[in-house]
């Protein structure tokens, strides 16, 4: 199973509804599918710094990330 993204980075504010929704529904799917697969694609330059960029990896890959 996968969840594919397109324009992820619309996801990037971790402070917002969306983010949080996505994180949960991904935290629900991964807990019944343990090799689910995420993927973001986007077409838009990360110029917002790294905070932007390590949020959008949380949701993509949180088990290679560190916590917050």
């Amino acid at each position: 199973m996968a969840v594919v993204y397109d324009e992820v980075t619309k996801l990037g504010n971790r402070s917002a509804q969306t983010y949080k929704a996505h994180d949960m529904l991904l935290g629900h799917l991964r807990r019944n599918q343990p090799n689910l697969r995420v993927i973001g694609l986007t077409a838009t330059p990360y110029d917002s710094g790294w905070e932007r960029s390590f949020n959008l990896f949380r949701l993509i890959s949180p088990a290679n990330m560190p916590t917050v």
